[in-house]
């Protein structure tokens, strides 16, 4: 067989396939994109077991740092007068080694 043979055989109608039908080639397209849909929920799976095992971490922490904000709230007063006393006390005492330096 020449080349020109073969090509003219190739081309003939006879060696093509049969065209498909619409209803085939939907019926493929939904089992592509179920396919898809799958696999993409499985890809999401690992993502979703480290976001939740993240969440349950912060939840035993917030919830220790919440007792820890509502004792710092129940102090905050007495905290900030202290240190308000702090600040002026030093303040005052640099101030005065300030104006001895003079």
């Amino acid at each position: 067989m020449t080349p020109d043979q073969k090509l003219s055989a190739l081309l003939t109608t006879a060696a093509r396939p049969e065209p498909q039908g619409f209803a085939f080639s939907a019926d493929l397209a939904q089992r592509i994109a179920r396919r898809r849909a799958i696999y993409n929920i499985l890809a999401m799976v690992p993502v979703m077991l480290a976001a939740a095992a993240l969440l349950w971490t912060l939840d035993g922490l917030l919830k220790r740092q919440q007792a820890l904000i509502d004792l710092i709230s129940a102090l905050a007063p007495g905290l900030l007068n202290l240190a308000l006393v702090l600040f002026l006390t030093l303040g005052g005492r640099m101030l005065s080694k300030a104006l001895d330096r003079r």
